[in-house]
């Protein structure tokens, strides 16, 4: 196996375990070793130790899938794998090592040893941690389970690194300690690593890594380091650091008086901080100390000769750091690593707290409160004043590490602290009134593997006080005073949301992800999640978890069990395999009533559904559930066997409408299609008369539609719901003649028309029609508020059966989806992947399949070794008839995959059909009828022409006032906008550092009324931010 490592040889031959390093290609002058024909790619060859599991096809022949390895035998004519082992160059000739050697600790590589801090590896170790998964590790002889292995406040020439995920589910080892690093005030590189438990015959080690800290960037003619941004080194010896989403991970820190500058990639070696400092070290070659000495010397030098950096608010005297000072964690699982000890500061939030005002004027819930209402009681920003606001603090909550990282965080406000999150995912605790920082949680989510998150949960219970707040595929509690996890719950103050859904369901593979924040009702947590939208996606569950202990308290099963309600909506084995039906939009709920309404997704796979015939419940369903016990009290199927993606986008809103003159409680539920359904909230009874509309046109083969399809007569659509040659757009004749032509090969004319292998136009698209940024309610006069896209999409699918190429096959399956039949993507938020071999290694490729990047899902880890084969010859291979022969071909059902998320688009990438492309709608819904409708926003690109007001896809909710007032952001040209309420006039906007794709919140403190916004950008092909702004009335 290929393993990302590097060992340098120090004076005396290896011992069998110890195979060599590869690096750029070339050879090695200082070993004569030859290096990787992949440059900038270190590799490790190690054969197994003896034991019962050490030898299980460690060490692969390179003439299978060579190129899958990334070596071709004929590249490397010295090392080649036979039967009775592997020949390996080394400084003392070649020698050959079989495949299984003897454990003896007298053949270990080095004697363990402690001189002063220097640690000593001995030799790798091996284990089986289940089918296909062979786990290694650097094993530290006589050094105990829990020992502290020292203070790094200099170079440790031989510290092992280790890190994998699945590893933890063999009988091996049981990780069953988080390691914790701690930052010592006094400097900032100092940390402790801990043996964290046994592994075969060894010990594993936790190791660590330094990250650039977040803040904003430092002025351009201060920038001294050309360090690449987002990168994540070891300060003290310049090596980049792989990743804790790897497969294997085990490096070796070479000693510091026998490193050469080639010991690194070449993006390594000319960027890193400490390239001086390696410089001068090598040269003062003599005795380990005083090397050593010139070492810490000038480490100490540049480290305290660094520039000044703020990270926080801006002019509100925020805290300061070194820009070398970079913070240490601990590697410990797959995504997530051990979390570093926030920096709380007790003043800050005693001043935070003097400041509160009552509950009731603060922001204590995602979206306002548990109706989901969007709406604030303040008024002293009012029509009249709007006009004077300013900006009253910026929060720069840290540079995304990665491009294409979002905000769409709707911060909480709670006695006068303000709480939110970077889009690196770092939890934060601001004064609400200053935006000075207070505290900074650090979930170890690499970046990655970070999604957008939407916001967080408050719940307290005497003087304890938590924040609920979901990354990735956990569920952290966090002390909302400290910052710190609360120890009771769950595991060390985390829960795995992957467990417990009856299948095994592993992080990566995104089995459940969360984004929208959980809800609080009473002493517990109500959540659903995100899943992915493939086949072989996790079930949907809507669970409910004690606030105190994480224990569950209730499941709620949106694919139902024999037995179960709404079982025969779908084949008889689907529950245990199709996934879906998730709510990841949000739950709202009743407190007075105990009623939680809970809005789900489609069943997965999307747009194709032979595997799910029948209506599939709970699919596509807005669901009343019994808030403590979680049984179902009602539900409305919105879309019957979903096959265009509609999802109930947003969490629905807590409302009441007249009746015959009798004021009745309802819930509204706003629709990609553009519909707003409203029924009454205790009966689930609709409050507006429906209707069915017809499914028009065949379905592709194997495919079974619905007849028809649920709608409101009222309230009408708030967006158009079909096109025709008379609605493209029309901003000029060529674009109007070119989309007439190419709206004439495509099927149209219908609201519920199936996907096609020719393309069937969908109006709304993909997005909507409403999102997830939800509907804003004023019960003052009744009114509904929703911001709505008004683009057509194209809903295209492929046959991927029979005897056709595999490869082809994997990548219509698991990729077309979004990049498309011609691998372009939407050149917005999906990349190309045409040439993406020239644009990333094959190792930073894998960790992407397996990771996720973006809004992109993990996919590698779910896949079978094959698929995964395959797609890596894909893009990797040379030539096709090179390929393995089984890989060619294989026989297989025929079915038919989604060929890409495509938007109609004309030459210039804008929207093919007639402006406004946005809107913001307010419906009475006393009536059904529409108050005013607007334009919405604009794209950049229509700026720039000249002309203004057409309107453009908009992402993030809107909030309205007693002030009469409605503040959005979520628009494209990066402004945030306060309109009239009644009338839907302008009243005032302004230019945010980047598009605000969330939602805002508007609380007081200190007496004064703000309203925030954060500001992330990412979407739509544009730059990521990181501010959170602040308005208020001059003081």
């Amino acid at each position: 196996m290929v393993g990302h490592a590097d060992i340098l040889f120090e004076s005396q031959p290896p011992a069998p375990g110890f195979v060599g390093r590869f690096i750029d290609g070339q050879q090695d002058i200082e070993t004569g070793l030859p290096r990787s024909p992949i440059p900038g790619i270190p590799f490790l060859f190690v054969p197994k130790l003896a034991g019962e599991s050490a030898c299980h096809g460690m060490l692969p022949r390179f003439d299978d899938h060579p190129r899958f390895l990334g070596l071709r035998a004929e590249d490397m004519p010295q090392i080649f794998a036979a039967d009775q082992g592997v020949r390996i160059p080394g400084p003392g000739g070649v020698r050959a090592v079989p495949r299984c050697v003897n454990p003896d600790p007298a053949a270990a590589a080095l004697e363990p040893s402690l001189e002063g801090e220097i640690l000593r590896v001995a030799r790798v170790v091996t284990a089986r941690a289940g089918e296909d998964d062979d786990i290694e590790a650097f094993e530290l002889i006589g050094v105990e389970e829990g020992a502290v292995l020292g203070v790094i406040d200099r170079p440790i020439p031989a510290l092992a690194y280790f890190v994998e995920k699945r590893m933890c589910c063999g009988d091996s080892l049981h990780m069953t300690e988080r390691v914790r690093l701690r930052e010592d005030q006094d400097t900032d590189r100092m940390a402790f690593a801990k043996i964290i438990g046994d592994f075969g015959r060894g010990r594993v080690v936790a190791f660590t890594r330094k990250k650039n800290p977040p803040g904003p960037d430092p002025p351009d003619e201060d920038q001294t380091s050309d360090q690449p941004q987002g990168e994540e080194y070891a300060e003290a010896d310049g090596h980049l650091l792989e990743s804790a989403q790897d497969r294997l991970l085990a490096r070796i820190v070479p000693n510091p008086i026998t490193t050469s500058g080639n010991d690194m990639p070449d993006h390594v070696r000319g960027g890193s901080p400490g390239r001086e400092i390696r410089r001068t070290f090598r040269e003062a070659r003599g005795s380990p100390e005083e090397a050593r000495g010139a070492w810490r010397d000038q480490v100490d030098e540049e480290r305290d000769g660094g520039e000044e950096m703020s990270r926080g608010a801006e002019g509100v005297g925020a805290r300061t750091r070194i820009a070398g000072a970079w913070s240490v964690v601990s590697f410990v699982a797959l995504f997530f690593v051990g979390c570093s000890e926030p920096n709380f500061d007790p003043a800050a939030l005693a001043a935070a707290h003097a400041k509160a005002a009552a509950p009731e004027r603060e922001w204590r819930t995602y979206l306002g409160d548990l109706a989901s209402r969007q709406w604030s009681p303040l008024h002293q920003i009012d029509r009249d004043n709007v006009s004077r606001l300013e900006v009253a603090w910026t929060y720069r909550s840290g540079k995304p590490e990665i491009p294409g990282l979002q905000l769409q965080f709707n911060p909480l406000v709670v006695d006068g602290v303000l709480y939110g999150s970077s889009p690196n995912l770092d939890l934060f605790a601001l004064d609400a009134a200053t935006g000075e920082e207070i505290w900074r949680f650090d979930p170890g989510i690499d970046s990655w593997a970070a999604s957008p998150s939407r916001g967080v949960a408050y719940w307290k219970s005497g003087d304890d006080e938590r924040i609920f707040f979901g990354a990735r595929s956990v569920l952290f509690a966090i002390d909302a005073q400290s910052g710190r996890r609360i120890p009771g719950f769950g595991d060390d103050g985390r829960l795995d949301l992957t467990q417990g859904l009856g299948r095994d369901v592993s992080a990566d593979m995104m089995g459940v992800t969360v984004t929208t924040p959980a809800t609080i009702f009473e002493d517990m947590i109500l959540i659903g999640g995100r899943v992915n939208e493939m086949e072989g996606a996790a079930p949907g569950f809507v669970r409910a978890f004690d606030a105190r202990s994480g224990d569950r308290r209730w499941v709620f099963r949106t694919i139902p069990q024999p037995g179960e309600f709404g079982y025969e909506t779908w084949p008889e084995e689907a529950w245990k395999s199709v996934g879906g039906a998730n709510s990841w939009a949000g739950i709202t709920v009743d407190p007075e009533r105990g009623l939680a309404f809970v809005p789900t997704g489609s069943a997965t796979p999307d747009f194709y559904g032979a595997g799910r015939v029948g209506d599939n419940l709970f699919a596509n369903s807005l669901i009343a559930l019994d808030a403590r016990t979680g049984e179902r009290r009602w539900h409305r199927q919105l879309v019957r066997h979903d096959l265009w993606d509609r999802d109930l986008p947003s969490p629905p809103n807590l409302i009441e409408v007249v009746r015959d003159g009798v004021l009745v409680p309802g819930v509204a539920q706003t629709t990609k299609t553009g519909d707003t359904f409203v029924f009454h909230r205790e009966t689930g009874e609709s409050l507006f008369p429906l209707r069915e509309e017809p499914v028009v046109g065949s379905a592709v083969a194997g495919e079974e539609a619905a007849a028809s399809q649920p709608v409101p007569v009222l309230p009408a659509p708030f967006v158009r719901q079909t096109i025709s040659a008379d609605l493209v757009s029309d901003r000029t004749p060529e674009v109007e003649a070119a989309m007439r032509a190419r709206l004439a090969k495509l099927r149209s004319g219908s609201l519920y028309m199936p996907p096609s292998v020719e393309g069937t136009v969908m109006v709304p698209g993909v997005d909507g029609g409403a999102e997830w940024g939800g509907a804003a309610w004023d019960a003052d006069s009744g009114t509904l508020y929703v911001n709505a896209n008004q683009i057509a999409s194209i809903l295209q699918v492929v046959e991927t059966a029979g005897e056709v190429d595999l490869m082809g096959n994997v990548y219509l399956g698991l990729c077309a989806g979004c990049h498309g039949l011609d691998m372009k993507g939407d050149g917005l938020t999906v990349p190309s992947l045409i040439g993406i071999e020239e644009r990333l290694g094959f190792f930073e490729f894998h960790r992407v399949m397996r990771n996720g990047r973006g809004r992109m899902p993990p996919v590698a880890g779910f896949l079978p070794q094959w698929q995964s084969l395959a797609m890596a010859w894909m893009f990797y291979g040379v030539d096709e008839e090179d390929a393995p022969s089984n890989w060619a071909q294989r026989e297989g059902p025929r079915t038919f995959a989604n060929a890409g998320y495509k938007n109609l688009t004309d030459a210039e990438g804008l929207p093919g059909s007639k402006p406004p492309w946005g809107t913001l709608t307010a419906i009475d819904l006393n009536t059904g009828l529409h108050r005013w409708q607007i334009p919405l926003g604009d794209y950049p690109a229509i700026l720039e022409s000249g002309r203004s007001g057409l309107g453009a896809e908009n992402y993030g909710g809107p909030v309205v006032t007693a002030g009469g007032l409605l503040f959005i952001a979520a628009t494209p040209d990066s402004r945030i906008r306060a309109f009239d309420k009644l009338t839907g006039a302008l009243l005032w906007e302004d230019l945010l550092p980047a598009p605000a794709h969330a939602t805002p919140a508007v609380y007081e403190a200190d007496g004064r009324q703000f309203v925030v916004v954060a500001a992330g950008g990412g979407k739509l092909g544009q730059p990521s931010g990181d501010a959170y702004v602040a308005y208020a009335l001059p003081e």
